[in-house]
Parts: structure tokens; C-alpha cells; sequence
């Protein structure tokens, strides 16, 4: 049938065009990705659950059969996410993907067995010529307008799924601020040192901020600036590891050790991270 090898067709290249993550305004194919992705997703399902349901041309019209498919199509959504909750599975292009080829091909293959079981004459088949202007003009003043309002509504949906790929988000604008051992490792912390004994620590700073931003790392022990690093600066997207070193004055038992990071703008610290040891007098 014409139909069905469209669908298989159209779906082919849908899998190809996910295969290869086209997607976004840079190229067509990512259009064409999202254009098959909203058939796939609110007419097929549905069209061939309710030809399971009604596989006799006289049950419907086209018009009906188009609004039904898209009724039922917005109803299995739901369903399908309700599954994927059911069974734990990852909400990802590639479970989804199987998901809707699983639903379509159930669907698919009892809407062939329901209308083959019909007589020739009262099987419905979808028309796929193009030559047919008279089919318009044949039909009512209310279908028209229900034929029009339900292409504008998908043509809506279509412009929102484009805008949402082809606009940037927001950048995420923060700093990532931590400590590590010498050695680059989170284990390997000094935890019992002695008093004046030089301690040494890594830390790592990174720029997520959108643009350049000049850094410093203060030490302090109990409110006291025991040592400070040297103004450096980050282009966004980099990121640097810098050894510290510092000394302790007084014993005492889970000595907070605390590193603040400041950035040029801001008069209070922007970041900062904890160590505890033992100090040994």
C-alpha cells in the first residue's frame, strides 16, 4: 500500500536524522527532524488506533478521521510517560524513540488485520494522490473551518518546537570553586599537622560566568587571613588548578580551615570551601 510505505519511508529517515543528531537551525535536516518528529508523534499513533477502531469507510470522513488521530495521539502521550515512570526508564530521545516505533507498529499491524478483514468496497484507504481540487470545494463551510483551524493549530505547534530549538537558552552563569590534595585527589587532605608545619592544598577555580573575571583565593584559620594567592584571571570557559600553601599558629582539635574566593565586583567572597584537621602544638 502507498500508505504504509510512506510511513516507513518517513520514519527511515526520521531514525537517520536522529542517528545523526540533526537538530537546531543550523541546517534544514534539523527542521525536517522536527517537522517528521511532530507527525510521528501526533498523527501516526492515533491514526492507526482509531482505523483499528473504525476500518469502514462508512464510519467517517477524512476530516473526522485527521481530528480523531490527533485527539488519540495528545491521549497516548501521557500514557507513554506514565510507562517510562512504571519501569524506570530514562526519559531520552532513544526510549522515547522506542517507545513510539513499539506503539506504532502494535497499532499499525491491527489496523492492516481489522481493514483487510473488510470487504474491498468499505475498506478505507487513505488517499495519497494530490490531484484531487475538487475534494475542497466538495466539502461544507464547517469542515473547512475545522480543516483550518486544525492545520493552524499545527502549524503553532510546529513554530513553538522551532523556536525552542533555534533560541539560545540562557547562559548559566555561575563559578565552580573546590579543593583538593596535592596530590589532585579529594582523600589525600592533610588532616593532623603540626604548628608551623606548611600545609598545601589545591585549589580549582572554574569560569562559567560569560565573560572574563579576575579571581583571588584567601586562607583564613579562626577569622584570621593566614595566607592569600595572587590575582589571576579566567576566560570564560576556563578553568585553573593553584597549589596554596599556609601555616597554622595555634593547636586545637577540627580546626576549621576556611578558603574564600573573590572576584573583582564583589566586596564579600563569591565562593568558598572548608577543611578541618588537627593541629598538634
Amino acid at each position: 500500500m502507498a500508505e504504509a510505505a510512506l510511513v516507513l519511508a518517513a520514519g527511515a529517515l526520521l531514525l537517520v536524522l536522529i542517528a545523526f543528531d540533526y537538530r537546531g537551525s543550523a541546517n534544514l535536516l534539523g527542521i525536517l527532524r522536527l517537522i517528521l518528529g511532530l507527525f510521528f508523534v501526533l498523527i501516526v499513533p492515533g491514526y492507526y488506533v482509531h482505523l483499528a477502531l473504525f476500518p469502514e469507510t462508512t464510519h467517517l470522513d477524512l476530516p473526522e478521521r485527521f481530528v480523531l488521530s490527533l485527539v488519540i495521539s495528545l491521549a497516548l502521550l501521557p500514557l507513554l510517560l506514565l510507562l517510562l515512570d512504571i519501569f524506570l526508564l530514562p526519559l531520552d530521545t532513544r526510549t522515547i524513540t522506542l517507545m513510539q516505533a513499539t506503539l506504532i507498529g502494535i497499532s499499525g499491524a491491527a489496523s492492516y488485520w481489522r481493514r483487510w478483514r473488510q470487504p474491498l468496497a468499505t475498506r478505507f484507504l487513505l488517499p495519497v494522490s494530490t490531484g484531487t481540487p475538487g475534494w475542497w470545494h466538495g466539502q461544507s463551510r464547517q469542515v473547512k473551518l475545522l480543516i483550518a483551524l486544525i492545520l493552524t493549530m499545527f502549524l503553532i505547534v510546529m513554530g513553538a518546537g522551532l523556536l525552542i530549538i533555534t533560541q539560545p537558552g540562557p547562559i548559566e552563569r555561575f563559578t565552580e570553586f573546590y579543593i583538593v590534595g596535592p596530590r589532585g585527589l579529594a582523600q589525600d587532605f592533610p588532616r593532623e599537622v603540626q604548628v608551623g608545619e606548611p600545609i598545601s592544598v589545591v585549589v580549582g577555580v572554574s569560569n562559567r560566568e560569560g565573560s572574563a573575571v579576575l579571581y583571588w583565593v584567601e586562607v583564613s584559620i579562626a577569622d584570621v587571613i593566614v595566607t592569600a594567592s595572587e590575582p589571576f584571571e579566567l576566560a570564560h570557559g576556563d578553568a585553573t588548578e593553584r597549589a596554596i600553601t599556609f601555616t597554622t599558629v595555634q593547636p586545637g582539635e577540627d580546626v576549621e580551615v576556611r578558603f574564600w574566593l573573590y572576584r573583582e565586583d564583589r566586596l564579600e567572597p563569591y565562593r568558598s570551601a572548608r577543611l578541618w584537621m588537627t593541629v598538634s602544638g
